[in-house]
């Protein structure tokens, strides 16, 4: 079933409003959502032990947030934004 143009108008703008912080601020704005501050919070980093913390900076040349950082932007936040700025679909609202 096709739904009428003004719900799917509707469905778009909920769509962008829930991202807002994307679609303002490009990418970086996923940093600013509820999933990317569990993840980048402190309680949630503290939870690696030092010696893994230690570990990872070896092997991969930065912190474990700067990491989460980067990979929240790149892997979530890029997409979304990509989403909502390129959609043929999404500029019609």
């Amino acid at each position: 079933m096709v739904r009428p143009l003004e719900a799917c108008k509707v469905g778009v703008r909920e769509f962008k409003k829930r991202f807002l912080p994307i679609a303002v601020s490009n990418e970086t704005g996923i940093l600013e959502t509820r999933v990317a501050r569990i993840l980048l919070s402190k309680e949630f980093l503290d939870k690696l032990l030092p010696d893994a913390r230690q570990a990872w900076r070896q092997q991969y040349g930065e912190t474990v947030e700067e990491y989460l950082k980067h990979s929240i932007i790149e892997n979530l936040g890029k997409p979304l934004h990509d989403l909502i700025g390129n959609s043929v679909m999404l500029r019609f609202v």
